[in-house]
């Protein structure tokens, strides 16, 4: 495999060397083994994004540092990924017509490792106090509730009729499931797996929002043409706010720290509704052209992504004020949006390409934390490079202390592991032999060292000649 910096990233780089802070802008795109890349996860021990790609019946494994995809994993008809982050795991839901099962990913190796039957398994949610997975079976009318530790369905509880999404309440321990077919949300308590509550809220609900500094879930209710407000002790309804007559709502996210959510309504146009979840009132709208499908709110910035499918295009809001900052042309029907705030990056799956594309996440004016800062005081250098028998690795540091130096190959995969003595702050020195941790020398390809420290960590391709 030869890995080469994209056209994307270079320009990236060029920005960040010279210093100039600059808003959101798209710095790469990496490609898939197809389009419907419908949900995506990410596994923070491997630093690996998964993705679903039903057109081409797998899953894909994207390694963040280099991004590139370096695996794709047979499932068929793949619908929903989820990583498992106690046990190192993700689960994807796959099949069609009664075969439908969840397949095991081991997250170090990422390959498969087990798969067991679940008819109608459709949407996933990870509940990590339980360590519990929950999955809407649709065709059965049923949430399956998988002990992750054993890989086993440990019960089954009757909802509504198709039930299609769920969102978590991890403040009061409840799951929201929206059944599309009889317009109803079931609330389950998670503690007795028992639905507590059914509330009828019309048409076909398949987009939601728990809001939990409000401790609030907003739901559509698209027979009043309004979202409803469910109150997250009570589960009752406490508030309706209208939207567009004879609309659909296709997206809900938001800002529990700047208590705003957005909802999408679509009606020929689509409007983005902005709603105030300490008042519960309606203070602005946003005209978008064509119907947004995703909302995410990124945990490093607090701006809202919103993933223009009929637009081909990703709107940027800034939750102050639920203003615009910008819109970013992607590939055809963007859809489903995953953060990673480790590299102050969006990932954006679309329906309609074969591509995923990266979004840099920053701050108007604030340089990114992958940039400047990142290349000034975490500037590491390989010499030589590439090299046969050995090479020296300099962290040019001015205000780190770096404790390791991690050697990962282009999968992802730790392969050597050099620790300091202490901690050493300012620059250092460090000699790899290009071995693995056992001593037998390593392939020719590309390496990645990682060095960790403090408050940062630098990376650094390093390239093996034999």
């Amino acid at each position: 495999m030869i890995l080469r910096p994209s056209l994307f990233a270079a320009a990236a780089l060029l920005f960040l060397v010279t210093g100039v802070g600059r808003a959101q802008y798209v710095e790469d795109s990496i490609e898939v083994p197809g389009g419907w890349v419908g949900t995506m996860t990410y596994n923070s021990r491997a630093d690996v994004v998964y993705g679903t790609c039903e057109m081409a019946n797998g899953v894909f494994a994207i390694y963040c540092p280099t991004n590139i995809m370096f695996r794709n994993l047979p499932a068929n008809d793949a619908r929903c990924v989820v990583y498992d982050s106690i046990d190192n795991k993700a689960y994807v839901s796959c099949g069609f017509d009664g075969t439908e099962s969840l397949k095991v990913i081991d997250g170090q190796n990422h390959i498969i490792i087990g798969r067991f039957s679940v008819p109608g398994a459709n949407q996933l949610v990870w509940e990590p106090t339980r360590n519990r997975l929950y999955v809407t079976c649709s065709s059965e009318s049923s949430v399956a509730v998988v002990d992750c530790a054993h890989d086993s369905v440990i019960a089954q509880i009757d909802v509504g009729t198709v039930p299609i999404k769920l969102h978590l309440n991890s403040r009061r321990g409840k799951l929201y499931v929206q059944n599309y077919d009889d317009g109803s949300v079931s609330i389950i308590d998670l503690a007795t797996n028992l639905v507590i509550r059914s509330i009828q809220v019309g048409g076909n609900p398949d987009a939601g929002y728990y809001a939990a500094d409000v401790d609030k879930y907003y739901s559509p209710n698209e027979s009043n043409d309004a979202i409803a407000v469910i109150d997250g002790l009570s589960d009752s309804i406490i508030a309706m706010l209208p939207f567009m007559a004879n609309g659909y709502v296709h997206a809900i996210g938001g800002s529990d720290a700047s208590n705003l959510v957005l909802a999408e309504a679509y009606n020929g146009t689509a409007v983005l509704y902005a709603i105030d979840t300490r008042a519960d009132t309606l203070y602005s709208t946003i005209d978008v052209s064509g119907s947004v499908w995703s909302i995410v709110c990124s945990p490093t910035t607090g701006f809202l992504y919103c993933a223009g499918t009929g637009a081909d295009s990703v709107l940027v809001v800034d939750p102050v004020g639920a203003l615009v900052t910008c819109r970013l042309s992607v590939g055809a029907a963007p859809f489903s949006l995953l953060p990673a705030p480790s590299h102050g990056r969006m990932y954006v799956g679309c329906l309609n390409v074969n591509k995923v594309y990266v979004i840099r996440d920053s701050s108007n004016g604030v340089a990114e934390s992958d940039g400047l800062e990142r290349l000034t005081l975490l500037r590491v250098i390989a010499s030589p490079n590439p090299f046969t028998t050995r090479t020296s690795l300099t962290l040019a540091s001015v205000d780190t202390l770096a404790s390791a130096v991690v050697i990962c190959n282009s999968y992802g995969r730790e392969v050597r592991r050099l620790e300091l003595a202490r901690h050493t702050p300012r620059a250092f020195g460090m000699v790899w032999d290009g071995t693995d941790q056992a001593g037998s020398p390593l392939p020719a390809g590309i390496y990645v060292a990682r060095v960790v420290g403090r408050p940062e960590v630098g990376t650094k391709l390093v390239r093996v000649l034999r």
